[in-house]
């Protein structure tokens, strides 16, 4: 089945709505895709379940009431539940659509606002269940209702911990304890972005304020560094960093627990980028590798725009001006012009995430994983959960000359499990480049192939793709 539009977006987010919102303005015929079930993405899907009163008060939640408000005044076409697989043509991408079948769409623009997904350190034990992401337990959270345990250990670097913690406290749920890897210090560099960032100062401090008055207190510069457990998890080891990373002898210590949530910040999806065609940068203070574009948010192939975490990661502020710039941007080249407004506008958007793109570089350095931190993993450490690949393999392979990302892949098979190293491939990355007894190589992601996301052969033989 083929359907023709002119403006298809990838991902329902913040960015993805706000390029909608401004296409549908300017009357272009516009078809938003998402995955999952609800719009909205992270920060807005649960308020698209349960009514746009539901989303916060800040500026990005009252951006959001506006986004889903233009969303349910059928101004947008949607189509929820739907994997882009692959592209047909520059032109032309493939959709699992589920009951519907796979299809063809044409289109003459693309919106690239695929988001982003957690980052991990493993360590012995991380596979056992019972360990869980922070992320994925702010969905059962905020989802569901449901907490993953009456009481649990939080673990990580950067905002995620300190926010699982909130969280949990305002479900009623029992904190043993939060780790922090980075140093308190580390915290403080978000106050030279002030005023700027004071709607995420102060929503840290009340997560910190709730921490506080139950009496526990953030542990920084502490990694966990093995779970432990028959079956299922029982207790978690942890121990005490210095000041580059490297664990302190003497201070390990356990602590009993049913449920540990780990967060070391995002990586930004850019398979979607690559398959289409368009440049990447290697970039860690924007997350990773990303997706190249200019002010505009062209990337690198004609009339293909990226937008939100895809080219940095800085969170709903800088998504929603990049999705508007992205929205500008294309109806200036349909429609061969502006209105007389809409330059300026463009202008103080742009202006705008510059000033966002400061808070990108400090939580993208808040997040970052040391050299020193994989000194601490062990050589029978899990590094791709699909494949059951250990670091003592990567090694191995590393030390008969295989020093690239897709080279340790072929010999390995680290990354060729189900989630086609989604998890493991970012760790892979940072193992080559940074772990001190491997020689220092330049990253290179995994190379991308149709389909992008499991889909029957069914759906794929029935469609003749």
């Amino acid at each position: 089945m083929s359907t023709e539009t002119r403006v298809i977006i990838v991902g329902a987010g913040p960015a993805g709505l706000a390029a909608a919102e401004v296409l549908a303005e300017k009357g272009i015929k516009t078809l938003l895709l998402d995955e999952n079930r609800q719009p909205g993405g992270q920060l807005l899907r649960f308020a698209a379940a349960a009514g746009t009163k539901s989303l916060s008060r800040n500026r990005v939640g009252q951006k959001g009431r506006s986004l889903m408000a233009c969303l349910q005044s059928s101004k947008i076409d949607i189509l929820t539940s739907a994997q882009v697989i692959g592209f047909q043509a520059p032109d032309r991408l493939w959709v699992d659509a589920g009951p519907g079948g796979v299809r063809e769409l044409r289109f003459e623009a693309l919106v690239l606002a695929t988001g982003a997904r957690e980052r991990f350190l493993p360590f012995p034990g991380w596979t056992l269940p019972g360990v869980i992401s922070s992320g994925g337990a702010q969905l059962l959270i905020k989802g569901s209702g449901v907490l993953p345990a009456a009481e649990m250990v939080i673990g990580g670097c950067g905002v995620l911990p300190l926010a699982l913690a909130g969280e949990v406290l305002k479900n009623k749920g029992r904190v043993q304890a939060v780790l922090d890897e980075s140093a308190w210090a580390d915290s403080l560099g978000l106050l030279r972005l002030l005023p700027r960032q004071l709607p995420r100062v102060l929503q840290g401090g009340l997560s910190l304020g709730r921490l506080l008055l139950a009496g526990r207190r953030v542990r920084h510069r502490t990694r966990i560094v093995q779970a432990r457990g028959d079956k299922r998890l029982e207790e978690v080891v942890t121990a005490g960093i210095d000041a580059r990373g490297r664990v302190i002898p003497g201070t390990e210590r356990e602590i009993e627990t049913r449920s540990l949530a780990l967060g070391y910040g995002f990586v930004p999806n850019i398979e979607l980028a690559q398959e289409v065609g368009c440049d990447l940068l290697f970039a860690p203070d924007k997350g990773g590798w990303v997706v190249r574009v200019d002010e505009c948010l062209q990337s690198s192939q004609d009339l293909v725009f990226a937008a939100g975490e895809p080219t940095g990661l800085a969170g709903g502020r800088k998504a929603v001006l990049e999705g508007a710039i992205a929205g500008l941007s294309i109806v200036s080249r349909l429609k061969g012009r502006l209105e007389s407004k809409d330059p300026r506008r463009l202008a103080f958007l742009q202006g705008r995430r510059q000033q966002e793109l400061d808070f990108e570089s400090f939580l993208n350095r808040l997040t970052r994983v040391t050299a020193s931190g994989y000194c601490s993993l062990s050589p029978e450490t899990i590094v791709c959960r699909c494949e059951q690949v250990r670091l003592a393999e990567i090694k191995e392979a590393v030390g008969r000359g295989l020093t690239t990302v897709p080279g340790v892949k072929k010999a390995t098979r680290c990354g060729m499990g189900i989630c086609q190293g989604r998890t493991c491939g970012p760790i892979l990355t940072d193992i080559l480049r940074l772990h001190p007894d491997l020689p220092a190589a330049d990253p290179s992601p995994f190379s991308v192939r149709p389909p992008l996301k499991p889909v029957s052969v069914g759906d794929l033989a029935e469609a003749n793709v």
